[in-house]
């Protein structure tokens, strides 16, 4: 009943980005944040399913819940949209190996191609940080406490998943459909 409520809150946001087909008729909706070692494991296993099955969505919910890097990552990356560059972004935080870290984030900013002064102006807008608290009440109200966390059909399933888990998901949701 909670998922049903907030439909459209997890799968039709305008700021929250979409990997894959974008009209896919099955929708993994994945809770993540920057500093996640679990979120970055699932990030090529998302990419080989949403290469490998082009009826799938990727709904892609920043949920900096590790601290204020965290944070900041997110409106970066939510930021880069503005420059056409989030996919990018978004790849190269998930890929980097150590501490995050705001040098480091505006060092991968200037390495995707991004225009930093233009980021820095770009990421304090109210609307980022609005949808920022808005997915954190979302998460409150799935009760997602960990990341990453997926959502497919009706089933959250916290913490990371296998290949073989998250392909299995996929193909309960085509049997509903």
């Amino acid at each position: 009943l909670v998922l049903s409520k907030n439909r459209d809150a997890l799968r039709h946001h305008p700021m929250t980005p979409v990997s894959g087909n974008v009209n896919g008729d099955i929708t993994i909706v994945v809770f993540f944040d920057y500093q996640c070692g679990y979120c970055k494991r699932m990030l090529k296993i998302l990419l080989d399913i949403s290469k490998a099955h082009n009826d799938v969505k990727i709904v892609l919910k920043e949920y900096p819940i590790l601290g204020p890097v965290s944070t900041l990552a997110a409106q970066v990356a939510l930021a880069a949209k503005k420059q056409n560059k989030y996919a990018e972004i978004h790849a190269a935080l998930m890929q980097l190996r150590g501490r995050l870290s705001e040098p480091a984030v505006f060092q991968i900013a200037k390495e995707v191609g991004l225009t930093t002064e233009q980021l820095r102006e770009d990421m304090m807008d109210p609307k980022i940080l609005k949808h920022l608290t808005r997915t954190r009440e979302l998460g409150k109200r799935l009760m997602i406490r960990g990341t990453p966390a997926f959502i497919i059909n009706n089933t959250i399933s916290p913490g990371a998943l296998t290949k073989h888990q998250l392909l299995e998901l996929i193909a309960q949701a085509r049997d509903k459909r």
